[in-house]
């Protein structure tokens, strides 16, 4: 039912796949045309997310998370330094916020089980570009950035490939309700992702 193209984990449903490919068999269904020779696509049982680890899990399923492009080296932190300095001059909620992210980037198996929420009394201080540059070292395709419609309602396929995500504007939804929808995406080890069709 999906199709995944390896280097970045895009998923495609059969539809997807056959708009995207049909050309290469001369308007017939790429998706039916691979079917009939076993060999040419490989299947799995199943999709997972798991950070870290290989792309075929068990060999019958498939991870799609896929490594940061960022490669860590020694340089010169000045500027990262300053600016969290200056978004929080008190040294005990730098220094958690440092902890926190430092923890997600060390362990991406793991979930935190707790989320940090950037609040601040004006409008263009910097607090996103906290949040780009973890989603840079995490890595984009691994970054997520649902709206805030998204977080209510049955669907989450925005958490899908997601070990980093970033919502704007949180409290536009109102408390309860982020409260109430964010609860166990935050707390549970796992979660269950909900994809329309």
């Amino acid at each position: 039912k999906r199709f995944v193209r390896r280097y970045d984990g895009l998923l495609w449903d059969k539809e997807q796949f056959d708009l995207k490919f049909n050309f290469i068999y001369g308007g017939k269904s790429a998706s039916k045309e691979l079917g009939k020779n076993i060999g040419n696509i490989r299947r799995f049982d199943g999709l997972l997310f798991r950070p870290g680890e290989s792309e075929v899990l068990d060999s019958d399923r498939y991870n799609v998370w896929r490594p940061s492009e960022i490669i860590p080296a020694s340089g010169d932190t000045t500027l990262w330094n300053e600016h969290l300095a200056y978004l929080f001059p008190d040294d005990e909620q730098r220094n958690h916020l440092l902890n926190w992210l430092a923890w997600v980037y060390r362990y991406q198996k793991l979930k935190p089980n707790h989320a940090v929420l950037l609040v601040g009394e004006t409008h263009g201080t910097g607090k996103s570009w906290v949040a780009r540059v973890m989603s840079h070292l995490i890595g984009l395709k691994n970054t997520k950035r649902p709206k805030n419609s998204s977080l209510k309602g049955d669907f989450n396929g925005w958490a899908l490939q997601c070990k980093f995500a970033i919502i704007e504007e949180l409290m536009q939804i109102g408390k309860r309700e982020v409260a109430n929808e964010l609860r166990d995406i935050i707390t549970e080890p796992t979660i269950e992702v909900n994809i329309k069709n």
